[in-house]
């Protein structure tokens, strides 16, 4: 049986120092972002797909809906578990004011693919 071939890839792993100064760099939100990035140990993308509904601050958890439909549960860092709640309160209120400027309604990903043509003809 042959054996497996040696990969030649070697990841790269930032050092505290270098995510510290990466940090440093980064202005709100866009840093909130980044240390949860990190702190969670989140791939780019599923942290963009992030929804409130995947906070558990009771319990310091966070579900994270991965590659190939895999989810799995991550602790949140304590560091950072306050900073989430004010943006979150933030966005709430945001929210708010969009809903009494007449603003509603969410994007939907792939609703058109997923509409039939019998749908479209009654209504629905």
């Amino acid at each position: 049986m042959p054996r497996a071939k040696k990969s030649l890839y070697i990841p790269a792993v930032l050092s505290r120092e270098e995510i510290d100064a990466i940090l440093a760099q980064l202005s709100y939100p866009n840093n909130l972002m980044v240390k949860m990035l990190f702190g969670c140990g989140l791939r780019l993308f599923e942290g963009l797909q992030l929804r409130v509904r995947d906070f558990n601050f009771d319990a310091g958890m966070l579900t994270v809906h991965g590659k190939g439909k895999k989810d799995r549960t991550v602790p949140l860092p304590e560091s950072i578990i306050q900073e989430l709640k004010t943006q979150l309160k933030v966005v709430g209120e945001l929210h708010e004011q969009d809903l009494a400027a007449g603003y509603d309604g969410v994007f939907l990903e792939d609703v058109v693919e997923k509409i039939t043509p019998t749908a479209c003809r009654s209504g629905r």
